[in-house]
């Protein structure tokens, strides 16, 4: 009921987008909508990843109802279309990530869910590259852009910076070894209006050090463990477990691009 409860938070907020969306004449890209629920547009394609990992999870699960194919394939149309809209590249990532994941864990009579996934994602697509193709080609356009310090939105730069800002030339022992402590990045003042550097492994380097890091790190290995016991020793009747460790293996992945593990929001899912 959690899963369910989630996506349908998510359909809601999509539907609120799409009735914005197709209100507005001269709309061309995302960033004609006055779309008030987030402060950030970014911070909608984070329910968007997990509306994707909750409706894959759902959609697997619920195969004693054979009806239900046709509706989760329209509500995978529906999150790539809004997802590729958007822009947000972090999150389309995360979901193939989760795609990738799937197709090595899962059992193959559970592949007809993931090619469903696909199938929407890329269906999705389509729809909006034929009636946005401005926003279509804005969205290559950033992925092909010269540079890659370019294509990562000035990313790479910003990781870069932040490295050298925690090493500090290797002369402070206890900052790299326990970082700046709690918004370090924000107290540093590295960017104006940036409230973490769109990297988790960065962050915890400068917030906590190599300490940070090392917690972090260890938990994904736990993590990584469970869901290859889960796969291959409780496949046969756990198969939930296994498709929401490959969540949230998508999602620490995504967190590797954005802040998922900095905001109160991305958390709370």
């Amino acid at each position: 009921w959690m899963l369910v409860l989630k996506l349908a938070a998510a359909v809601v907020l999509c539907s609120l987008f799409l009735v914005l969306l197709f209100q507005g004449d001269e709309v061309v890209k995302w960033s004609d909508i006055q779309f008030l629920v987030f402060r950030n547009i970014r911070h909608f394609n984070y329910d968007l990843a997990v509306a994707f990992f909750f409706a894959g999870t759902l959609c697997a699960l619920c195969s004693q109802f054979p009806a239900k194919d046709l509706g989760f394939l329209v509500l995978f149309v529906l999150l790539g279309f809004v997802s590729f809209f958007t822009e947000g590249r972090g999150q389309i990532l995360s979901v193939f990530c989760f795609l990738a994941l799937l197709v090595m864990l899962v059992r193959k009579a559970e592949y007809k869910t993931v090619y469903m996934v696909l199938a929407g994602l890329l269906l999705g697509f389509s729809i909006m590259a034929v009636l946005y193709p401005e926003a279509a080609a804005g969205l290559f356009r950033r992925s092909a852009d010269e540079g890659a310090d370019r294509i990562s939105s000035g990313r790479l730069t910003m990781w870069s910076r932040s490295l050298d800002y925690w090493w500090a030339g290797g002369d402070n022992i206890k900052q790299i070894i326990i970082g700046l402590g709690p918004d370090g990045f924000v107290r540093s003042r590295l960017y104006h209006g940036a409230v973490q550097p769109h990297n988790s492994i960065v962050q915890a380097l400068m917030e906590f050090g190599i300490l940070g890091v090392g917690l972090l790190l260890y938990l994904v290995w736990n993590l990584l463990r469970l869901t290859w016991r889960a796969a291959y020793v409780l496949r046969a009747e756990k198969s939930e477990v296994v498709w929401l460790s490959c969540a949230l293996l998508s999602l620490f992945f995504y967190s590797l691009f954005d802040g998922i593990l900095y905001h109160g929001h991305a958390l709370l899912i």
